[in-house]
Order: C-alpha cells, then structure tokens, then sequence
C-alpha cells in the first residue's frame, strides 16, 4: 500500500504547455497522470510512463500506462503522438511516496552495459552511487548511449571503448 503525501498540477485543461516542458516534468517527477482527449471522443485519464522521438517524422510519441489492464494494447500500454491541444489535467506526485511495505529501501546505482554512465531512477543521483557523472544513462542497455542531452533525448557515448 502506498500513500502520497500530495500531487503537482502540471497542466489544467486551460495550459497551453510544450512538449518540452512536459518531458522535464516527467524526467525530474516520474510518471505523471495525464488526460488525453482524442479527436471527437470523451477525455480519459492514463499513466505517461516515457516517450520516444519517431525516426521518421521526429515527432513525439508519448508511451501511456492504460488503466485497461494487460490485455489492451501492448500488455497494456499504448503509444500515442498527440497534439498540445490533446493534454489536459497533467499531474505528478509530490513526494515523499510512503509505502508500508519497505522499510530500509536504498536506490541502486547501476551501470549495466559499462560505459560508466550510471542509472538510479527517477530523481537527483543518491549518495549511494559511486564515483560516477551526475548526469543519469540514457539507455544502460547499450553502451554508445550516453546521458540525456538538454532536450531530454539520448546523446551518443562517443567515449566508450569496451567490447559488446
């Protein structure tokens, strides 16, 4: 069971927010609710979990944690490009996030592909971490990927020099 202490309105169904500015929200909050109304359809509220840049037409898809359960979409996420009049009613949870079943919980600092770019999750880097840059791996599935660039997109690890 968890409690959360209170929520950070990100957008109303008034804002006119960016792209960008949802990506920081998301990057330096984690997952936020998110009401998307589709052309010609009532709105529905969803998880935004991430998102991607299409290769093709570098657009924005927004990758959403329905509530549908499992059997919808893609074992129950869906993956949407969005225009900026389709967000409404953003929110984040404000922390701390309580639970009752963990009582010593230490954040992992892992480097899983060994480009020395490390990931913890959501969040400033813990002190747990060791000697390590600050900025959080990109894709610590794959060495050439570096950290977030200004844009919050994964920048190339020119640096790395191990063997895959």
């Amino acid at each position: 069971m968890f409690h959360i202490q209170n929520k950070i309105q990100i957008a109303d169904n008034n804002n006119d927010i960016s792209a960008d500015s949802i990506k920081r929200s998301l990057f330096d909050l984690g997952p936020l609710t998110f009401q998307i109304t589709p052309s010609g359809e009532r709105g529905h509220c969803l998880v935004l979990s991430g998102y991607y840049i299409d290769p093709v037409d570098s657009v924005n898809v927004w990758i959403f944690k329905n509530s549908y359960g499992k059997d919808y979409g893609e074992d129950g996420f869906m993956y949407r490009k969005l225009e900026s009049s389709q967000y409404h009613y953003i929110f984040a949870a404000e922390g701390p996030v309580i639970t009752q079943d963990a009582n010593n919980y230490n954040v992992e600092c892992l480097d899983i592909d060994g480009d020395g770019y490390y990931n913890w999750g959501i969040g400033p880097k813990p002190d747990t971490c060791p000697e390590c840059p600050d900025l959080p791996d990109c894709n610590d599935n794959d060495p050439y990927v570096g950290p977030y660039d200004s844009c919050f997109n994964c920048s190339c690890n020119y640096s790395f020099q191990g063997v895959l």
